[in-house]
């Protein structure tokens, strides 16, 4: 949408200029050359700038006062304008209500660039305004009582609240009390303490790291004033100096102080705003967690459901590979991948017919070479998402042998995932130990010397000796009675 600037100057001509510096943006220079319409053309116009030309008619700040107490113009953004800018005509036009004070004629990037600014809203309040929002509190330090008074002057005018001390100590002093200071003004010969020391001691103590030191001094050698700012002061201020350098120095480091708080109300909020975000996260990361939990128990229940020899298998297979994976030094976040994983390591056999599943006696060669492929549908149907990586792993590879005589694959040793190794260690172990139908538990020392003997072939010998010296702490041994079958 098109942009409206109404253009209050007598020169016409200047209408054309920064119609030229706009030109190809979407914005429309209207040209005002009466003091007396601007009002009225500002109310029926409605723009969305305002350059006013500060000696319009000798009229202009008044005009913009005016065009600030009417509620429908209140809010209107004006740039005042003037021939040669200097700090009381900026003052003037802060006063009256416009946004900053610029050069009549510019150059026409500046000129551009200024005003898309502050159509874009950017910079639509100026740093000026901003500052007269706070209240600010100020710290003198200064032995003589006239320039005490003229400080407390000044600085009142520049919304400041002065706490006057009448040598270093006192203000190190109040420095050390409740009080938070925006601004330090210190003298630099005072007797008690000086200001050399007052600033060493502020600059020591890392709560006063941000506050500004405009230090007054007589000094003129340079090493010395050198050494002021070795010590961390801001600025200094050579005696004797004028009322408009005291402002300009304090009006600059009380902005700086502005910019520095913000930004760390910034900081702060961003640093609420991201421990918000990673409680959410972390809710959002429990829930998908818990989801995927709940999807491998119904998985395994359909194993179950599938395997009715199975029973409490799939939950004991689970809690020893737990176990088993904490006594070989494996972090428990893992062990505890490696124990819900676990659960599924047969869940390919919901692709075997019941046929062969359930069949009493053995299975001739033709139906081993169909539950042979029980691994790779176990892979196939856990897909490729990195929550279930681990159950994939364990799923095709678990009837891998060390020497490489199992299958799918026929992989070997340590090619074959830790994950499954474990399992293929526990799977056999539990088997033994159960009851079966068409066999009784076999008791655990006889499970142990079977799992020697396919140690080196079948099995991982290193894992089956951890796994061993894990049986001897008593902990397999609780596992299978917190899930023990009825007789």
């Amino acid at each position: 949408m098109d942009k409206t600037i109404l253009l209050c100057d007598r020169d016409s001509q200047l209408q054309d200029i920064y119609s030229d510096a706009l030109q190809g943006e979407p914005i429309q220079v209207i040209g005002c050359t009466d003091a007396d319409k601007v009002r009225t053309l500002a109310l029926n116009l409605r723009p969305d700038l305002v350059l006013l030309n500060a000696g319009f008619d000798n009229n202009g700040y008044k005009i913009c006062k005016l065009l600030k107490q009417n509620r429908l113009t209140l809010m209107l953004p004006v740039l005042m304008l003037s021939d040669a800018p200097n700090v009381e005509q900026r003052q003037r036009a802060m006063e009256a209500g416009a946004i900053d004070l610029i050069q009549r004629i510019s150059s026409p990037f500046f000129t551009r660039e200024r005003i898309v600014g502050v159509l874009n809203e950017s910079q639509r309040f100026a740093m000026a305004n901003r500052m007269s929002e706070y209240q600010y509190q100020v710290l003198v330090a200064e032995d003589s009582p006239s320039l005490q008074q003229f400080y407390l002057a000044v600085l009142t005018e520049l919304n400041c609240n002065v706490t006057l001390c009448d040598n270093g100590r006192a203000a190190w002093q109040q420095l050390k009390g409740d009080h938070e200071f925006d601004l330090i003004i210190t003298d630099l010969f005072m007797p008690v303490m000086d200001g050399k020391e007052l600033c060493n001691l502020v600059r020591s103590h890392h709560e006063f790291d941000q506050t500004p030191i405009i230090v007054i001094t007589t000094e003129q050698e340079k090493p010395v004033l050198y050494d002021l700012l070795n010590l961390g002061v801001s600025d200094f201020i050579q005696k004797p100096f004028r009322e408009m350098e005291l402002r300009s120095r304090v009006q600059a480091h009380l902005r700086n102080r502005i910019l520095v708080q913000e930004q760390f109300r910034l900081n702060q909020e961003l640093i609420e705003i991201s421990a918000l975000l990673e409680d959410k996260i972390a809710e959002r990361t429990r829930e998908i967690f818990d989801t995927n939990i709940e999807t491998i128990y119904k998985l395994a229940t359909a194993c179950d459901l599938k395997d009715v020899d199975t029973a409490n298998h799939i939950a004991r297979v689970k809690d020893y590979v737990e176990a088993f994976s904490l006594h070989l030094g494996i972090d428990q976040r893992t062990a505890q991948e490696y124990g819900y994983s676990s659960m599924m390591h047969d869940v390919g056999k919901l692709g075997i017919p019941d046929s062969i599943l359930r069949k009493p006696g053995p299975l001739n060669d033709a139906e081993w070479e169909i539950m042979r492929t029980h691994p790779v549908k176990g892979k196939a149907l856990l897909g490729k998402r990195p929550f279930y990586q681990h159950a994939c792993d364990i799923a095709v590879a678990h009837h891998e042998r060390f020497d490489g005589t199992g299958y799918p694959y026929g992989i070997t040793g340590k090619d074959i995932p830790l994950s499954a190794r474990i399992v293929a260690i526990v799977d056999i172990y539990d088997a033994l130990t159960s009851r079966r139908p068409y066999k009784e538990p076999w008791p655990v020392t006889e499970a142990y010397q079977e799992l020697n003997t396919l140690a080196g072939h079948h099995l991982d010998p290193y894992l089956v000796t951890e796994f061993l010296k894990l049986g001897q702490t008593g902990a397999l041994q609780r596992i299978s009675e917190q899930y023990a079958e009825a007789s």
